[in-house]
């Protein structure tokens, strides 16, 4: 026979976010019956319960919003689980087009484009996304609508020092070295557009 639910272990299966509330009731309930809270005795055992649901439902709705966001994995890791992914030891190399290994991070055009976005934005004194509409916790978390990076980039100046174009500059320049390091040129497709190909040449050659 399958095991019972209510003996199942919970974390095996997947997170219970709908009894988040209940698991908040509890352990205020346990803290307030702890020798600390009853040495002080300033809460009468009405009030108490009534501080106990209230901080519970704020919870449980804070359980769905964050569901609501996509960090329902968040709520299912447990503190060994995010200790275990923090990054320890050197840092590793960074290459450019070869595959990943446990000393070399392998970094894709996606990359790329996600670091001159960054530096756009912390060249505007923006160096934090989460300041951004579209990503700011408050409005996803209430479901507001905000404008894109790019279109709040807009309305802000760039450095007086470094414009975009030469941030994008120190980029390309970066990412050529990794792949000069890696072996890896990639070809420039201007150059490709040059010239003949190698179907023109074939059609000649049945012309000759």
């Amino acid at each position: 026979d399958p095991v019972p639910a209510e003996l199942a272990d919970e974390r095996n299966l997947d997170f219970p976010l709908e009894h988040a509330g209940e698991l908040m009731r509890s352990l205020l309930s346990a803290l307030s019956e702890s020798p600390v809270a009853k040495a002080f005795g300033q809460h009468e055992e009405a009030s108490s319960s009534d501080s106990e649901g209230g901080a519970a439902n704020q919870f449980q709705d804070l359980v769905w919003d964050l569901e609501g966001i996509g960090l329902r994995n968040w709520l299912r890791m447990e503190t060994n689980d995010l200790e275990r992914f923090l990054p320890r030891g050197n840092l590793a190399e960074l290459s450019f087009g070869s595959s990943s290994s446990e000393d070399t991070i392998s970094l894709s055009k996606d990359d790329v484009e996600v670091a001159k976005l960054m530096l756009r934005c912390a060249a505007r004194d923006r160096a934090n996304l989460l300041d951004f509409e579209a990503i700011d916790p408050y409005r996803l978390l209430h479901g507001l609508p905000g404008r894109e990076i790019d279109q709040e980039l807009a309305t802000l100046p760039p450095n007086i020092h470094l414009d975009d174009t030469d941030l994008e500059v120190l980029v390309d320049a970066h990412q050529q070295r990794l792949e000069r390091r890696s072996g890896t040129i990639e070809t420039d497709k201007a150059w490709l557009q040059e010239g003949t190909t190698i179907a023109d040449l074939y059609q000649r050659e049945l012309h000759f």
